[in-house]
Parts: C-alpha cells; sequence; structure tokens
C-alpha cells in the first residue's frame, strides 16, 4: 500500500527528520510458525520468490511512507483514538491469494477468511484519524498478510525444478493448492484475538526490512506499555 498525503502532508515541512512506517496489527508468534513451516515447504517450487522473516509477518492497516519524527506523539494519539472502546475481535487465514488478481502474481499472501469485517472496520478507523493530520491511502484496505515477493532478478524464472515443461501448474493454482493440502496434512487453523495495532518504524536493508514498533494501542483505548 501506498500512503498519500491528503493536503498539505506533515513530511512536507523542510528540515524535519524522517523516517518510514507504517500502522499493522502484529501476528503472533505460533502464527508465524506455521507460516514459517508453509514456506520452507513451499519456497522450492518458487525461486522467483522471496520470502520474508516469520516475525516481519504483519497485517498493514495503513501504509504512511516518510512522516517526520515529531508526530509520532501525534500518530499516537491517532491510533489511542481509533482503538477507543474498540473490543478485541478474532481472525482467521484460512485461504492463500496473490496481487494482482491477474496475470503473473508479484505478491503471495493470505487472506483473511474470519475478522474480515472487523479487520476492515479497524482499518477504517484507523485511516480516518490519521487522515486528521494529512495522511491519506492511495489503494483500499485488503486483509492480508504477505508472505512472498517476486524477485526482481528472477527473469521469469518463479517455478523450481519440481514443475517441469508442459507439467508446470499456474503459479496462483499451485500457491493457493499447496497452502490448503498444507493446513489439511498439519491440522492447523492459523486464527487468534486481535488485541492491539503498532505504530511500525520500517528500515530497508538488503538483507530484508527492519521493522521496529514505537507505539501500541490495545483494542481496549488503552495504551500498552
Amino acid at each position: 500500500m501506498n500512503g498519500v498525503p491528503t493536503g498539505k502532508s506533515p513530511a512536507d515541512s523542510p528540515g524535519q527528520p524522517t523516517f518510514r512506517c507504517f500502522v499493522a496489527v502484529p501476528v503472533p508468534r505460533e502464527v508465524q510458525s506455521v507460516f514459517a513451516s508453509f514456506t520452507e515447504r513451499v519456497k522450492r517450487l518458487l525461486p522467483g520468490y522471496r520470502f520474508g522473516a516469520p516475525e516481519n509477518l504483519h497485517i498493514t492497516l495503513q501504509f504512511l511512507g516518510q512522516v517526520p519524527r515529531s508526530s509520532v506523539e501525534a500518530m499516537k494519539a491517532a491510533l489511542e483514538a481509533a482503538t477507543k472502546e474498540r473490543p478485541p475481535f478474532r481472525v482467521s487465514f484460512l485461504e492463500a491469494g496473490a496481487f494482482p488478481d491477474r496475470g503473473a502474481p508479484r505478491i503471495l499472501h493470505i487472506a483473511s477468511t474470519g475478522g474480515r469485517t472487523s479487520l476492515a472496520s479497524l482499518a477504517g478507523a484507523v485511516r480516518e484519524n490519521l487522515r486528521s493530520l494529512g495522511y491519506g491511502d492511495s489503494k483500499p484496505f485488503a486483509a492480508h498478510i504477505t508472505l512472498g515477493r517476486e524477485k526482481k532478478s528472477s527473469g521469469g524464472a518463479r517455478y523450481g525444478s519440481a514443475w517441469p515443461n508442459r507439467n508446470t501448474p499456474d503459479i496462483r493454482s499451485l500457491w493457493k493448492d499447496s497452502y490448503r493440502q498444507f493446513l489439511e496434512e498439519e491440522g492447523m487453523k492459523p486464527e487468534w484475538d486481535v488485541t492491539e495495532v503498532l505504530l511500525m518504524e520500517s528500515i530497508l536493508r538488503p538483507g530484508g526490512p527492519l521493522y521496529t514498533p514505537l507505539a501500541a494501542s490495545a483494542l481496549d483505548g488503552t495504551r500498552v506499555p
């Protein structure tokens, strides 16, 4: 998702130190482990895709891009307003998908199959409150967790040697079928209760991004230490 300022953005102020950030729902460690097991199994079939570290998994509610350091406290308050008096809710992620919807997939993800309406409502509240600070978003919210991204240097080699020649399935079907089979064989059901929203700093590095939580707001409206 790409953050787009509405009107004059705080990031337009010259001379202020900025940082790259986004707002997200964290994925608990036990669910990270489920996705890590799945990607370990499937990545040999899809060498043209890069799969990130399990600890970086999250549900993006809004991507903000570069923002001034001085706006952190205001963003914390905006998140607290968005989560105030909002009860925790349960989500499940039982279906694989890919972006874009047509053509060769660039993003391989797991889509929300439970709690989708509640996630959309939470994202809407977050965006509405951050819009008052001058931040909007150019794309509609889609409840998903990104697991894989197409490698820039893949040169079209998206498949592994396990799928030779004309027997090669399309990537979207391979991804979806592999996840469905994985859940059935392992008897797993990735789900959890959403209880907080995080403001995350993102530092891009050659070996993968580094995400650092700067603030957390619980869904009962209280600030998480």
